[in-house]
């Protein structure tokens, strides 16, 4: 019993660290305990490989594609850490594998791929086709909601053509996303908020004018230490609220009643995902929904393009 208690302050402590308008240090992700493990298992999303059980914080050390096998060996609240067929140990988000009894074997498996730098979002739709530009999204559960964003001109691939469904989504891409959802021609607006707004936020970086917008109208805060993050990954929950704020849903002062498995009343982001649930703009229905794991472009693009349409149905109705 006080091995439980224990860890839900712990767990607690954790939340309060996450929240978006503090700062985080590397030591507030290294708070839980850690149990050893041995099984084996299988990357159902893919997945960035961290050093350390922290999504802002951690270093980047390379991406597991769907299907890798990987060797579990120790666990904390959220992260497990793993063993890669080339050797190499890491942390991964305890929601994007599945155990699985597919033999483990060093060297035997197609090597994880170096991470490479993000590259900024194009600001214009390429000119292809869907299919031809964005080859990765056919059979993806989010290829609708992907093509009717690009369709509409809110979202473009990257510069080689490909979309990356399951790669995490960054801070400022997922301003640029869902400001030109809401807002026609947003691009207008960058020599209007093009300056510093946040201490790491240069006027001359493309997604200055995103934040600094954003900044000014309230849909974000920042950090305690005066910066943004713009090119740390998105947390889930926060990506839910953000989505809120732009499109102007009313927020209740407080939650009530269940609203996932694994989120709280009390926690800061309970009340916009109650709202996002209820208005049905979430995949999730049951169960857990992961607040604090790293959002990802597909499931952004879900939610998104559910709350365009949901908007489009009120406004003929």
């Amino acid at each position: 019993m006080f091995k439980k208690f224990t860890k839900t302050i712990l767990v607690s402590a954790l939340l309060l660290a996450l929240l978006p308008t503090q700062s985080a240090n590397a030591e507030d992700c290294m708070h839980d305990p850690i149990y050893d493990q041995n099984w084996t298992a299988e990357v159902t999303t893919g997945v960035r490989v961290r050093s350390i059980p922290c999504m802002e914080t951690s270093e980047v050390l390379a991406t597991l594609p769907v299907g890798n096998v990987v060797q579990v060996i120790t666990e904390t609240d959220g992260y497990y850490q793993i063993k890669m067929s080339d050797g190499r140990e890491g942390w991964v988000g305890q929601w994007l594998i599945g155990q699985t009894s597919k033999q483990f074997n060093l060297d035997s498996q197609k090597p994880a791929v170096v991470e490479e730098p993000i590259i900024a979002p194009s600001s214009e739709p390429i000119s292809e086709t869907v299919t031809e530009i964005l080859p990765d999204i056919i059979g993806h559960k989010n290829e609708s909601a992907i093509r009717s964003l690009y369709n509409s001109g809110i979202i473009s691939g990257y510069t080689d053509g490909y979309f990356r469904p399951d790669q995490t989504l960054t801070r400022a891409e997922m301003l640029k996303i869902v400001l030109e959802a809401k807002i026609q021609n947003f691009e207008q607006n960058r020599e209007l908020y093009n300056n510093k707004c946040f201490n790491d936020v240069n006027a001359d970086e493309w997604y200055s004018h995103y934040v600094c917008y954003a900044k000014e109208n309230k849909i974000v805060n920042g950090y305690g230490d005066g910066t943004f993050r713009p090119t740390a990954p998105v947390g889930r929950a926060e990506a839910v609220k953000i989505i809120l704020e732009v499109f102007g849903y009313n927020i209740p002062e407080a939650a009530s009643g269940e609203i996932f498995a694994d989120v709280n009343t009390e926690d800061w982001y309970a009340k916009y995902l109650q709202v996002a649930k209820q208005n049905g703009l979430l995949e999730e229905t049951t169960g857990n929904f992961a607040p604090n794991a790293e959002m990802l472009r597909g499931a952004v693009s879900h939610v998104v393009n559910q709350t365009i349409q949901k908007m489009q149905q009120a406004v003929f109705m």
